[in-house]
């Protein structure tokens, strides 16, 4: 059957002219047959660059649930339980404690089990994230705040966060609740990446690479530029 696309294709062009992207692009596939494809708008608007299907795109939090599979690819291989604590491969988080109800600042807390890989892959876990509007969300803007005019004033790539730095900094700080009693959006995924890390033995980019996005020949997609991708990515536009 043939579909009429052009409502898609209209709205499309309705979000670039209304500015609310700057540049979009759609691919439609059925089995193995492409059956509708459209591009509107631009990825480099000053240089008029259409945001065409060859544009690199930063795909931001949707590196959760690749990040969420290779997990999966691990506990499909027996390599890991999805129920075990995650103080079982980050010593860190071993003396963990987290707010009590209606707390006020940081210092109202009780001790509490370490979340597990289940509840770091729902968000139960009480972790947080910087731009979250809760206490715990607050201290670590602080955090990262304070690690940035740091890093202004010494070297940089000394400085530069790996996984491993980041879970222990991470683990400084107080849940925000008991592991799955509550639901936040948090850097959980963040944490799991390093579990990744170190059941596999690789790090989180060449796990990916090797067991996900090269056998899907997802050839443009990773945490670095390869190839000619710098010059095919979009601007970020607010």
């Amino acid at each position: 059957k043939d579909f009429d696309f052009s409502p898609v294709n209209s709205w499309m062009e309705s979000y670039v002219s209304e500015e609310k992207f700057t540049g979009c692009s759609l691919l439609i596939a059925s089995g193995n047959e492409i059956i509708h494809k459209h591009y509107s708008g631009f990825r480099n608007k000053k240089k008029a660059q259409p945001f065409d299907f060859d544009s690199v795109v930063r795909i931001y939090s949707m590196t959760k649930p690749i990040t969420s599979l290779a997990l999966m690819i691990l506990e499909d291989k027996g390599k890991v339980d999805l129920n075990t604590p995650i103080d079982d491969f980050i010593p860190s988080f071993s003396n963990i404690y987290a707010l009590v109800d209606g707390a006020q600042d940081l210092s109202q807390v009780k001790k509490v089990s370490p979340p597990t890989l289940v509840h770091l892959l729902t968000h139960t876990s009480g972790l947080s994230y910087a731009f979250n509007d809760s206490l715990v969300g607050k201290a670590y803007a602080e955090k990262s705040r304070t690690s940035r005019q740091e890093e202004k004033t010494s070297d940089k790539s000394a400085n530069r966060m790996d996984l491993q730095k980041l879970c222990d900094a991470i683990a400084e700080f107080p849940l925000s609740f008991t592991p799955g009693r509550k639901w936040e959006y948090s850097m959980s995924i963040d944490v799991i990446g390093r579990v990744i890390e170190i059941v596999s033995g690789k790090n989180l980019s060449d796990f990916m690479t090797e067991n996900i996005l090269e056998p899907a020949e997802m050839h443009n997609t990773g945490f670095f530029l390869k190839g000619d991708m710098k010059k095919r990515m979009a601007q970020c536009y607010v």
